[in-house]
Parts: C-alpha cells; structure tokens; sequence
C-alpha cells in the first residue's frame, strides 16, 4: 500500500513541473501574437490561423491515406482489384459531316436551271475544275458549251459571299475552248482594234457635236481619260446616254484641270466641299466650250437636276400619246 502512495506522490511531483510548462508556453504564445497584431495587425494573426488549420488537414489526410494502405496490404491477397475500363476516344467526324454542320455563307441562288451558286471551299464536282474570272472569251463559251452540254456550270463566290471568282466548268470543255482561243487569237485581236476605233471615231463626234470650240488637247485629253476602254470610267457607262456621258466627262476635265479643285483637296477640304466650290468655275468653261453666251447667272445643280426630269417626263408623255 505504501509502495501505492509513493507512485501516485511521485506521478504528481513529475506532471507538476509539466503543467507549469505549458502555462509558461501558452504565456508565451500569447506575447507573441499581441507582439505580431501591434506590428502587422489583425489580419495577419487570422491569417496564421488559416495556415495552421491547412497543416492539421494535411497531416489527418497523410494519417488516412497511411490506414488506407495498410487495410490494402492486409487484403491483397483475398480480393480482386478490378480497373475501370477506358472508354475508347472519340473519333474525328467525317469531312462530310463537318461540312454539313458548318454555318453556310449566304450567296445569291441562280434562277437558271443550269447555273449552281457555290463558295470557293465548296469541293469541286467530278471532272470539273475552276476557270478564273478575266478572260472574257474564254469564261463566255466555257459557260455557253456546257449549258449547251445539258451540264451544270457553278457559279464561284469567295468564302465570304461577297464577289465572284470564276466558274467551274468540265475540264474537257475548257481544254477545248482554250484551244480555239488560241486559234483565234490574232483574228479577234484584229476585230477588237477595229471596234476600238470605231468607238473612239463615236466618241470624238459626240463631244465635237456638243462642244464644238473645245480646244483640241482637251478633246483628245477627255477621250484617253473618260473615254478610255477598260477604265470604268464615266464615258465607258453604258447607264446613260451618250449626251449626258460627254457632258459629264468634260465637266470632270474641267473640274481638275481648269479649276483650283485639286490644290482645295491637298489643302484639306472635303471633295464635295471643293466641288462646290468650283462649280460655277465649271460651268462657266463648259459654257464657252459649247458657243452658249450667257447673260443671266449660272444654273445651280439642283435646277440642272429639275430640267433634266421635266424633259424626261416630257418625253414619255410624248409616247405615250404616240401609242
């Protein structure tokens, strides 16, 4: 019994210099954040709080993970591990579908049974092949054959659906009408310059007719500008007549090279601005060109503009009584 005593006596005096460490230790801990919250502040105390909570939940996951192994070890031989099965990847969808699914560019439909409208990524049909757009003999009677042919000619847009590339026609008729292009070649070029003259002969009468004292480096200046073939020009228009085409083109020759209209633009002013501008100017030289003397003002645009449709709607009057 006594023996008892000595070991409870003995157990105290050992955990009594125990409790005083930890209450010095908690004294201490507590210093130390009062020390940490008058420097940095709250914040980083609770912060602290959050790194220690972060390390308890690691090591109790690592004392888990470390049970799990055990229990696996204990158990391997005594049950089957049976893997998940792979689902096999998903394969890449045909070309066809993925046409298919792909958002279509809006282009005009053709209403003519033997015209098909298409983009420029559109595969091309079985036996035909692209003719780009530019030569004029050689798109026209690529299109007219195969029409002829009962076959279909596509009509090419670009990827957007904003402008036409060419056509796709079969491969043997363009090879054949190539052929004859060649063939042709010096003969067409002949007839081409003999048109060509012919319209500029028509040209020269036209202006002569309406202005008949423009001096003749403006006349030949007006015909090699406006009047040029291929140009787009306002004497090529086919839109208006031939009056109103000559007319036009003399008053731009006036406009740039009789007027301060140029110099108005590199100084900054807008083109209608300047136009404006140097309209009566225009006018003025156009008048003289013609052998019109004028006593009164200049007539502005907008009167222009008024008796052009008066004697437009004078005319269909007219021709209408006639029927």
């Amino acid at each position: 019994m006594s023996q008892n005593v000595n070991k409870s006596t003995s157990t105290l005096e050992n955990t009594k210099p125990v409790a005083e460490l930890d209450s010095q230790r908690v004294l201490n801990d507590i210093e130390k954040k009062n020390t940490l919250v008058s420097l940095f502040g709250p914040s980083y105390l609770e912060h602290m709080d959050d790194l220690e909570d972060e390390e308890d939940d690691e090591e109790d996951f690592t004392e888990f993970e470390d049970e799990e192994d055990e229990e696996d070890n204990d158990d391997k031989d005594e049950m089957e591990i049976s893997l998940p099965s792979q689902s096999p990847a998903p394969q890449a969808q045909p070309q066809s579908r993925q046409t298919s699914q792909r958002k279509r560019v809006k282009i005009p439909i053709s209403t003519d049974p033997l015209e098909k409208t298409c983009i420029e990524q559109d595969p091309l049909p079985a036996g035909y092949m692209f003719v780009h757009r530019g030569d004029v003999y050689i798109t026209r009677h690529c299109r007219s054959r195969t029409k002829d042919s009962k076959r279909i000619v596509y009509l090419v847009y670009d990827n957007k659906g904003k402008r036409t590339l060419g056509i796709r026609v079969p491969k043997a008729i363009y090879h054949s009408v190539r052929s004859d292009a060649t063939a042709t070649a010096s003969s067409r070029a002949d007839a081409v310059k003999v048109r060509d003259e012919r319209d500029l002969t028509r040209s020269r009468k036209l202006l002569l007719n309406q202005f008949p004292k423009i001096p003749p480096s403006s006349l030949e200046k007006v015909l090699e500008h406006a009047f040029l073939k291929g140009s787009g020009r306002v004497g090529r228009s086919t839109k208006r007549s031939d009056e109103r085409k000559a007319e036009l083109a003399v008053e731009a020759h006036i406009r740039h090279l009789h007027t301060p209209y140029e110099k108005l633009l590199d100084e900054g002013m807008d083109r209608e601005q300047a136009r404006k501008k140097v309209w009566d100017a225009v006018q003025e030289v156009k008048a003289a060109w013609g052998g019109e003397k004028r006593d009164g003002p200049l007539p502005s645009k907008r009167m222009k503009r008024k008796r052009r449709v008066k004697s437009s709607k004078g005319k269909a009057a007219k021709k209408v009584k006639k029927k």
